[in-house]
């Protein structure tokens, strides 16, 4: 296990199973503890502990945890998934208004050369749908 980690390794598998993801355990680390580890290091750590436990359960969540679940939300980019299909948008709408379903508009789309995924048509339509 990693020196770093010993001291922490309770309150570590603790946070675990209250449903902490890793990136959420290595804020707390840090913030609390003044300490910078990398992600894997904190799984191999979790792993370690959860094979060594004969019985695992998972525990209510706290304050604690919103908080730092609200601030690993707000460190993290916020996706734009129209970049992409900008320059369809108004194709995509207009088959849909003819009564094309995703996966014809997708067809299409791939027809024309546009390389796109069936979830960002879909997405775009939906989207569309909600401006409605």
């Amino acid at each position: 296990m990693n020196d770093k980690l010993s001291p922490y390794r309770d309150a570590i598998f603790y946070r675990h199973r209250q449903r902490y993801t890793l990136e959420m355990i290595q804020l707390w680390l840090f913030e609390s503890h003044k300490l910078s580890v990398c992600k894997s290091a904190i799984a191999r750590s979790i792993y370690k502990n959860v094979k060594s436990t004969l019985i695992f359960e998972r525990v209510a969540v706290d304050y604690e945890y919103h908080y730092y679940r609200t601030k690993i939300s707000a460190r993290r980019q916020k996706r734009n998934y129209k970049a992409h299909l900008s320059f369809y948008l108004g194709i995509i709408k207009h088959r849909q208004i003819c009564g094309y379903s995703a996966i014809q508009v997708y067809d299409s789309l791939i027809e024309e050369g546009v390389k796109t995924s069936l979830s960002s048509v879909r997405r775009a339509m939906k989207a569309d749908h909600e401006k409605k």
